[in-house]
């Protein structure tokens, strides 16, 4: 797993990489293996002030690949990814010209202000 910050902001952690016993219980009442073992890398805070910009990276692939574009390229291929699907799932909604980028959601830059 490779993390990788680009903004203004130093992340600080709020908790440490811990491993977890979880139960899975849908898996359970079909009879499947129900409980494993979950690594989290912790909570991470990011304060950034009005303006500005933020997006972290979590990504299995190598750094040549990571590095490959600029953050504006992989976002806006990002975007593009996002829409064909939301249109193949719901084809009824159609295209939204612009993308809704919310201030804290897995795989979005943050935005403050």
């Amino acid at each position: 797993m490779r993390l990788a910050l680009n903004g203004p902001a130093t992340p600080s952690r709020t908790q440490r990489p811990r491993d977890l016993e979880i139960d899975y219980p849908i898996e359970r009442a079909r009879g499947y293996d129900w409980q494993g073992r979950l690594h989290t890398l912790g909570w991470f805070e990011i304060r950034l002030r009005p303006g500005d910009e933020a997006t972290l990276i979590v990504s299995t692939e190598n750094w040549e690949h990571i590095e490959a574009l600029a953050i504006d390229q992989a976002r806006e291929l990002d975007d593009q990814r996002r829409l064909q699907l939301i249109a193949q799932a719901h084809p009824a909604l159609g295209l939204p010209a612009q993308p809704h980028r919310p201030g804290v959601v897995a795989g979005w830059p943050g935005r403050a202000g």
